[in-house]
């Protein structure tokens, strides 16, 4: 809101009134509907004489519909304060904890068309506040005015207007009858983030009184000092555009925050749009009795290409429909947490698909900033993407892995998490090669360098690859009926000798080969290439199947190995930069492995015939005894649940490039269509597709997954066959024979925009 017309209401000031009365109200326009309940009777702990906003929804222009209600499940995690963040309240220091202070009491002053007053809103004995929220079109505006009835000596966190809302997929999944269904998960990339840089964690707040057995009332925020953003609100891809401005507001900066609880802390979870001033305990402000704040918060509907602008993908296939799809798809999926990137800023950051995190951000084509842009970090001209990039890589490097090299697994904002995975390794060490080769930053990789060869040594030696292959023994055994597992499918018995983390381990050590020459550390070079060839034929050994073309899973401690196919291992094989695939008859063999399975798959399975569209985890059912509590767990025991062969987006990515890299570029293509055409009907809104349900909502999970994107990069793989490394792009295969001449596709290798294009039916590599 401009800070005219935040002066044009100071004269409404804090109004003082008769007694409270508990009511609920709603104003609404053409494109907001807004409903705020005043001192609440509801009984819930923490809830009762709150007044806050209740309802919050806006036009969705994608679908021509409202969404559903913002804020309507903010108390589903167990959080009882959550349910009124929706409101303002303080936070003052004490001698152990915070104590909190919510806004509470109030009573209508005034209603009319488009407005709305209320007054004698408290916050404890320590406020009073105003609350005047008018609509204007698109423009919902909501301005604060408190008064300070006693001294602060030490504030904690203060929010003034703030919308609240839990940004998990739904408690019902999107569903293209009912585009209400689904709540909306906001996104922003913004360099300006910050974060705690003694801990790389969130900033500690509290949010709630301490409600036993359901939540200690902690939270930990990142914000922008920033007066305006603007956020992607997904699955809608619309945005809203916040401005905050303030009057009298001294000892804290006006900013859009994101706010995770510590409990649960884990999964889906709430992400608060946080408007108004912070402050921290580094530097906690001070407030004296009589002083009167104002602070005006304006959230405006508009279109998503503002914030799309900073990261576009630039695919043109000919085929207009598909190709809007694509930039749709890419825009809904690329949720920034400002200026970390994990499942979505409503879940946490998994470590143990951190590879993806670099490969997914070279599929888009962003332009580069000014110098002086608030968004330039040390004034770099870099696109902000790839600054945003930089930032959360400098922080994982800085903090994610302990004094032996082990990196943590999951980062929940407010901790590095330990279970008891490895894939996390390699993940963590393909994730800055990736990084190298779309941004050619040596500078950056050469500063971490010390950190990457800790973790690379902790995988050759504490992993015991040295001795050819990694092995999670003693702690992941992969024995039948264990109940430990060492990656991504961590209730499948994954242990021993792993298929997927020596096959990243064997990628890692190709690319770093390339690497640890390209910064000049020859000796590393030589040292990772005899590595590679060693561990490369004790895999053969221990998994390939010759008749298939195909790689088992994992040898366990008895050294028994397990062939249950799951497409992550075959799909890494595959892919140029393992070195493990050099032959076309190998590559024929295993494409046909792949046919062959699915051909079994179709001619048993009923359901599969009708509903499996999509890329399983794995092609043969695993056996009760190598799952978790014998297959009872997410009913796994019947092959097609969650992961015993359900679908996650990021192996449909990872098949069509196995598909291109292999020769069959055409069937790639097809896949990645089918993916697009449930786009359109379902959005991918969802953790997994759960094929065999058998019932009309296959979409499970309310954990959204932004490796859904790693489709587009499997796509851009099998139609132009390239692969870029720390020299040069290399053609590797041929395109799909469906692809239209003079198709393109725009890129960043080694920090310079790059464009293939299809001339002759050939692809063409040319420096833009």
């Amino acid at each position: 809101m401009p800070s005219s017309r935040l002066a044009a209401v100071v004269a409404v000031s804090v109004l003082v009134l008769g007694p409270c009365t508990a009511s609920e109200v709603t104003i609404q326009n053409y494109v907001w509907s807004l409903t705020f309940e005043i001192n609440s009777t509801e009984s819930t702990p923490d809830v009762q004489g709150a007044t806050f906003l209740r309802n919050a929804a806006y036009l969705q222009s994608t679908f021509n519909v409202a969404t559903g209600n913002l804020a309507r499940n903010i108390a589903s995690v167990g959080n009882y304060s959550a349910a009124r963040l929706s409101a303002s309240s303080i936070s003052i220091n004490g001698p152990s904890r915070p104590n909190w202070f919510a806004a509470t009491g109030g009573r209508i002053v005034s209603q009319r068309p488009g407005n709305l007053i209320i007054g004698n809103i408290t916050l404890g004995t320590i406020a009073t506040e105003t609350w005047n929220i008018t609509l204007d079109g698109p423009d919902f505006n909501w301005v604060v005015t408190r008064k300070y009835l006693t001294d602060v000596a030490s504030m904690n966190t203060t929010r003034y207007a703030t919308l609240s809302s839990i940004a998990e997929a739904s408690v019902s999944q999107y569903q293209a009858t009912n585009p209400q269904s689904s709540s909306q998960i906001p996104s922003t990339i913004d360099t300006t983030f910050q974060w705690d840089q003694s801990n790389g964690l969130g900033f500690i707040a509290l949010m709630g009184n301490n409600v036993p057995d359901h939540d200690n009332g902690l939270w930990v925020y990142t914000y922008t000092p920033l007066p305006d953003t603007a956020l992607l609100m997904s699955p809608s891809d619309t945005a809203l555009h916040s401005t905050v401005s303030s009057h009298n507001v001294q000892g804290a900066n006006a900013v859009f925050g994101f706010q995770w609880p510590e409990t649960p802390g884990v999964g889906g979870g709430d992400t608060s749009m946080a408007m108004g001033a912070i402050s921290h305990s580094p530097n906690p402000a001070t407030k004296t009795a009589g002083t009167i704040e104002m602070v005006g918060w304006q959230l405006r509907v508009g279109s998503s290409e503002g914030v799309a602008a900073k990261s576009r993908v630039v695919l043109s296939t000919g085929n207009t429909r598909n190709d809007e799809l694509t930039a749709n798809l890419s825009r809904t999926f690329n949720m920034w947490a400002g200026n970390t990137f994990g499942n979505s800023p409503a879940s946490i950051v998994c470590l143990h698909e951190m590879s993806f995190f670099s490969q997914i951000a070279s599929v888009f084509f962003p332009p580069g900033i000014e110098a002086t842009s608030p968004y330039a970090v040390n004034g770099s001209t870099a696109p902000v993407l790839h600054q945003a990039l930089r930032q959360e890589l400098l922080l994982f490097a800085e903090h994610a892995v302990n004094a032996s090299g082990y990196v943590y697994p999951r980062w929940t904002y407010f901790a590095y998490v330990y279970i008891p995975l490895n894939d996390q390794i390699p993940h963590f060490l393909m994730c800055y090669y990736h990084y190298a080769v779309l941004t050619g930053d040596k500078a950056f990789i050469k500063q971490v360098w010390p950190q990457l060869m800790k973790v690379m040594d902790y995988m050759l030696n504490t992993m015991g690859m040295v001795n050819g292959l990694a092995t999670s023994a003693p702690t992941a055994t992969g024995l039948p009926n264990s109940s430990v597992a060492d990656n991504w499918f961590d209730i499948i018995g994954f242990g021993g000798n792993d298929a997927i983390i020596n096959a990243l381990g064997i990628t890692a050590l190709n690319a770093y080969t390339e690497m640890a020459d390209w910064v000049g550390e020859t000796e590393r070079s030589a040292q990772f290439k005899a590595q590679h060839n060693k561990s490369t034929t004790a895999y053969y050994a221990a998994f390939y199947n010759e008749t298939l073309g195909l790689f088992g899973d994992w040898m366990d401690t008895n050294n028994n190995t397990r062939y249950y196919y799951y497409i992550w291992q075959q799909a890494l094989v595959m892919d140029p930069l393992s070195g493990m695939l050099t032959t076309q008859e190998k590559k024929d063999r295993m494409i046909r492995g792949l046919d062959t399975l699915y051909s079994d798959i179709y001619a048993t399975n009923e359901q599969a015939n009708e509903t499996l569209w999509c890329v399983p985890t794995n092609l043969v059912s695993v056996a009760p005894e190598d799952t978790f509590f014998n297959g009872t767990l997410q009913d796994q025991k019947v092959w097609g649940h969650y992961e015993n062969g359900c679908c996650f987006m990021v192996f449909q990515g990872l098949e069509i490039a196995l598909r291109g890299f292999g020769g069959d570029a055409d069937a790639g293509v097809k896949m990645f269509e089918k993916v697009l055409d449930h786009f359109e009907a379902e959005r991918l809104w969802g953790q997994h597709y759960d094929w065999a349900a058998g019932t009309p909502e296959y979409w499970d999970g309310t954990d959204v997954l932004t490796d859904t994107l790693m489709t587009v990069y499997g796509a851009t793989r099998a139609m132009f066959g390239f692969q870029p490394t720390l020299s040069d792009v290399k053609i590797v295969s041929a395109p799909p024979k469906s692809l239209a001449e003079g198709s393109i596709h725009n890129f960043y290798h080694l920090g310079q925009p790059t464009q293939l294009k299809l001339v002759n039916g050939s692809v063409v590599v040319t420096k833009l």
